[in-house]
C-alpha cells in the first residue's frame, strides 16, 4: 500500500513538472529528410497557441552534417520561439543560433548529430493565434545558393568591365589619349568585388556533397553558371589590368629612367602573354616601350660611373636585351657596349668570389683537418691552389670602362687574390716539407726535434694549430718513459726524468700546457715516492724473512743495504723540505725494522734454537743474540731478558733466598783456544732486615769444570762489586767435589742492603761451549767445628 502511494505521488510530481510546456504533436508527423517546405498541421488544421501559454515541438535530427532546419511562420514577431538541443521544463534552455539574417518570417538553424532530437520552443505568445508553419530540412549549400544567387549575380553584372577602350587601343585609340590610370583603378576595384563573390562561392563549394559535380540539380547548375561567368570576367579583367599596368608604368616613368628600368620585368611579362591580347594593344605597347629604350645605356653608364665597390652589377642588362627584341627594336651600339661590360664585370666578380670561397674552404679545411697531417696533405692543398690561380681572369681589361672606379678596384682585387694564392702555395710547399720531417721524427718518438722544427718555422702559424696535440703528446711520451723506469726499478733515472719534466719549458704553448704538466709532475712524484717506499718495504721484508735467526756475522747483517731506502730522493717540485720529509719518513720506517722488528724476531728465533740445544753452536747463538740485542731499541722487556740471559757480562738477579737460579756461563774470548775464559755474573738483590746482610752463595758447577778442582783452583778470579775475593781468614771458598755434588760455597759474603751486589766469576776451560751453572744464596748456616 505504501509503495502504491509513493508511485502515485511520483506521477503527480511528473505531471506537474510537465505542465509548464504543452507539447505540440503534428499530424502527420515531422519527417527528417531533405524535401520542399512542408506544413506543420494538427491533422488538417493549424495549431492554435494562446496568450500566456508555453509550447514545445520535437524535430528529429538528420543523420548528416552541413544541414539547416528552416522554419517559416506568419507571426514570428508575435511569438518568442527558438530551437534547443536539450529541453528543460523550467525554461533553463540554451538557445541555438538563428542564422536567418534578413528573413523576419523565417528561423534557420544548423543541425548536427550531437542529439537525436531538437526542440522548437515557444516561450511567449502575444495573443491567441493560429500557427501557419512550414518546415524544411535542406543542405546548407543549397540554402545559400537559393538565398544568395540573385545578389551575387547582381554583383557580377554591376562589376562587368566595358570592353570599348580595350578593343580600340592601337586601332583608333592611343595610349596617350586613353585614361590609363582611371581605367586601372576602376578595374582593380571591380576585381576586388568579383573576387569577394568568388570567395563566397568557394565557401559553398567546400561543403558540396560527394557526387554533386555531375548532377543536374537546379541549384547546383545555377551555381555552375554563376561560377563560370565569374571566372571568365575575372580572367579578362586581370588580363586587362596587366595591359593597363604596363601602360601606366610607362607613363608614370617618363622623365625617370630608373623607374622605367624597374618596370622592365613587367613589360617582359606582358610580351610573354602577347598572344592573349588584340594585336592593336600589343603594337601600342611596343611603340611606347621601344621609344624609351634609348635612355637605358646612358642611365646604366651613369650608375656604373658612380659605383665604387666590386659587388656584382645589379642592372637588368639581360632583360633590356630581351626587351629590345620583344619591342621589335634593334639594340643600340651604346647599349651593347655597356651590356658587354656588365656581363664581363659580373663574370669576373663571380670568378673572384669563387676563388675567394675556394681559398677560404682550403683554410677552413686546414683548420679542421685535425692534427698530424699525412705527407700528402699539403701536396693536395697546393694542387687545389693552382686550380684557384688558373680560375682567375688572366688579363683584366674593360675597354673604355677600365677607368671606372669599380673596374679598377676589381682588377686590383683580382691581382691581390692571385698574389695571395701564390704566397699561400709557397708557404704550403714549405709546410709539406716540414710535415714530412715531422712524421719522420714522430716515428722515432723524437718530440723535442719536432718542437724545434716547428719553432724554426713559426711563421707557418697554421702548422702550430695542426700540431696543438704535440705538447700533450710530449707529456705522454715523457710520462711513458718515467713509468717504464719506475716499473723497471730505475729510481734514480725516473727521478731525473721527473725533474727534467718539471723544468721543461720547451713547449709550443707552455701557458696552455703548464697546468697539466705540473699536475702530471706531482702524480709522477707521488708514484715515485710510493714505488720507492713499496720497494724498500718489499726488500726489507724479504731480507728479514731470509735472515731472521741468522746468528753469524750479525754486524754485517745490520750493515746490509736492505736497511736503507732503495733510493734517496734529491728532488721534489715541492722543494727541499718535501724531499727531507720523505727521506726521513722512509728511513724512520726502515729503522723500525732495523732496531725493532728484525732484532726482536731474530732474538726470539735464535733463543728458541739456543735453548732447544745449547751444545749445537750455543756460543755462536748466544753471541748472535747479544749482537742482535745491541741493535734492539724496542721496549719489549721479554726480548731484553732473552738478551740478558745469553750475555755473560750481564748480571743475573737473585731476589729470593734458597732458590737456585740456572744461568749460562759463556766463553768471552773471541776464538776457541786451549784454555777459554768463561764468565758469569750474579746480582744479589735479596730483601733483608739486617743492617749488613750476609749470605752464603752456593754455585753448582758442571762436572767437567769441577773435576779439576781437586788438583787446582777451578776459577781464575772472583770479585764482589769489583773487589777480589780471597779464600782466607773467616772467608772461605770451598772447592766443588763429588762429595758436595760439585758445589762451590762462598761464605760469609757480606752485601749492601740496597743497590747492586755484583758477584763475578771467571774461570778457564779447554772446551768452547755453553756451560750451565746454578746459583743459590741463603743466610749463613751455623756450622759446628
Amino acid at each position: 500500500m505504501r509503495l502504491k502511494n509513493l508511485l502515485i505521488a511520483g506521477l503527480l510530481i511528473v505531471c506537474t513538472a510537465c505542465a509548464n510546456y504543452k507539447t505540440l504533436e503534428p499530424k502527420p508527423e515531422i519527417t527528417a529528410r531533405e524535401a520542399d517546405y512542408t506544413a506543420v498541421l494538427d491533422k488538417d488544421k493549424n495549431f492554435k497557441v494562446k496568450d500566456g501559454k508555453k509550447y514545445k515541438m520535437e524535430f528529429p535530427a538528420l543523420p548528416q552534417d552541413n544541414t539547416y532546419l528552416v522554419i517559416q511562420h506568419n507571426r514570428r514577431q508575435g511569438i518568442d520561439s527558438y530551437l534547443t538541443r536539450q529541453f528543460d521544463d523550467d525554461g533553463n534552455m540554451l538557445r541555438m543560433e538563428d542564422v536567418a539574417q534578413d528573413f523576419p518570417d523565417r528561423e534557420v538553424y544548423q543541425l548536427d548529430r550531437t542529439v537525436p532530437t531538437f526542440f522548437w520552443v515557444v516561450d511567449h505568445v502575444d495573443e491567441e493565434v493560429e500557427l501557419d508553419i512550414d518546415y524544411r530540412y535542406m543542405p546548407i549549400w543549397r540554402y545559400r545558393i537559393e538565398t544568395r544567387s540573385a545578389t551575387l549575380n547582381e554583383t557580377l553584372q554591376s562589376n562587368t568591365v566595358d570592353r570599348t577602350d580595350y578593343n580600340a587601343l592601337g586601332v583608333n585609340l592611343t595610349a596617350e589619349a586613353m585614361s590609363v590610370s582611371a581605367n586601372l583603378s576602376d578595374v582593380r576595384s571591380r576585381i576586388d568585388n568579383l573576387q569577394a563573390v568568388q570567395g563566397e562561392l568557394l565557401e559553398i563549394e567546400a561543403i558540396f556533397p560527394a557526387g554533386i559535380r555531375n548532377s543536374t540539380d537546379k541549384a547546383y547548375l545555377s551555381y555552375q553558371t554563376l561560377s563560370n561567368d565569374l571566372k571568365k570576367e575575372i580572367a579578362f579583367q586581370q588580363q586587362y589590368e596587366t595591359l593597363l599596368d604596363v601602360l601606366d608604368k610607362e607613363k608614370q616613368s617618363r622623365g625617370n629612367t630608373r623607374m622605367f628600368a624597374t618596370a622592365i620585368p613587367d613589360f617582359l611579362n606582358f610580351f610573354e602573354q602577347r598572344s592573349a591580347y588584340p594585336q592593336g594593344a600589343v603594337t601600342e605597347v611596343q611603340r611606347v616601350v621601344s621609344g624609351r629604350l634609348g635612355e637605358i645605356a646612358p642611365y646604366f653608364e651613369d650608375v656604373l660611373r658612380n659605383k665604387n665597390d666590386i659587388n656584382p652589377i645589379d642592372l637588368p642588362a639581360d632583360q633590356v636585351d630581351d626587351l629590345y627584341r620583344a619591342s621589335g627594336r634593334v639594340n643600340d651600339r651604346s647599349f651593347n657596349d655597356v651590356a658587354n661590360f656588365i656581363d664581363q664585370f659580373n663574370r669576373d666578380v663571380a670568378s673572384l668570389n669563387s676563388a675567394k670561397a675556394s681559398m677560404k674552404a682550403i683554410e677552413d679545411e686546414i683548420r679542421s683537418s685535425g692534427s698530424w697531417p699525412s705527407n700528402s696533405f699539403y701536396a693536395g692543398i697546393n694542387r687545389r691552389i693552382s686550380q684557384v690561380e688558373n680560375s682567375l681572369p688572366r688579363r683584366v681589361s674593360y675597354g673604355r670602362y677600365s677607368n671606372y672606379t669599380c673596374a679598377r678596384k676589381l682588377g686590383d682585387e683580382i691581382n691581390r687574390v692571385r698574389r695571395s694564392a701564390s704566397s699561400s702555395r709557397t708557404r704550403y710547399s714549405r709546410a709539406a716539407d716540414v710535415v714530412s720531417q715531422i712524421n719522420s721524427y714522430r716515428t722515432a718518438n723524437d718530440y723535442p726535434a719536432i718542437r724545434r722544427l716547428l719553432k724554426n718555422n713559426s711563421d707557418l702559424g697554421f702548422l702550430i694549430t695542426q700540431y696543438k696535440e704535440l705538447d700533450r703528446e710530449s707529456l705522454r711520451q715523457q710520462g711513458a718513459e718515467i713509468n717504464r723506469l719506475l716499473e723497471s726499478g730505475d729510481w734514480a733515472s725516473a727521478e731525473s726524468k721527473i725533474s727534467s719534466l718539471y723544468r721543461d719549458r720547451d713547449f709550443l704553448d707552455y701557458a696552455a700546457i703548464s697546468r697539466e704538466k705540473d699536475s702530471q709532475v706531482k702524480q709522477y712524484e707521488e708514484k715515485l715516492v710510493q714505488s720507492i717506499e713499496q720497494a724498500s718495504k718489499d726488500r726489507i721484508s724479504a731480507f728479514i724473512d731470509a735472515n731472521q735467526g741468522n746468528f753469524n756475522n750479525v754486524d754485517a747483517l745490520y750493515a746490509n743495504e736492505a736497511f736503507d731506502p732503495v733510493h734517496t730522493l734529491s728532488f721534489s717540485s715541492g722543494g727541499p723540505n718535501v724531499v727531507d720529509n720523505f727521506n726521513k719518513r722512509i728511513r724512520d720506517y726502515l729503522n723500525g725494522f732495523k732496531h725493532d722488528e728484525f732484532p726482536k724476531t731474530s732474538i726470539e728465533k735464535i733463543y728458541g734454537m739456543f735453548t732447544a740445544n745449547p751444545r749445537d753452536q750455543g756460543v755462536e747463538k748466544a753471541r748472535g743474540i747479544v749482537e742482535h740485542g745491541k741493535q734492539y731499541k724496542g721496549d719489549n722487556r721479554r726480548i731484553k731478558n732473552l738478551v740478558a740471559e745469553t750475555n755473560p757480562l750481564i748480571a743475573k738477579w737473585i731476589t729470593k733466598p734458597k732458590n737456585y737460579r740456572k744461568m749460562y756461563a759463556l766463553p768471552v774470548n773471541k776464538r776457541q783456544g786451549k784454555a777459554n775464559e768463561y764468565v758469569f755474573r750474579i746480582n744479589l738483590r735479596i730483601p733483608s732486615d739486617a743492617k749488613f746482610p750476609v749470605y752464603d752463595v752456593n754455585i753448582k758447577l758442571p762436572r767437567e769444570v769441577a773435576d779439576k778442582a781437586g788438583n787446582q783452583q777451578w776459577y781464575t778470579k772472583m770479585t764482589m762489586n769489583g773487589k777480589i775475593l780471597k779464600n782466607e781468614g773467616r772467608f772461605t771458598i770451598t772447592a766443588p767435589t763429588k762429595a758436595n755434588n760439585y758445589e762451590c760455597q762462598i761464605t760469609p759474603l757480606q752485601v749492601k742492603k740496597t743497590g747492586n751486589n755484583i758477584l763475578e766469576v771467571r774461570f778457564n776451560h779447554d772446551a768452547f761451549k755453553v756451560l750451565e751453572v746454578s746459583v743459590m744464596a741463603q743466610r749463613p748456616i751455623m756450622k759446628r767445628n
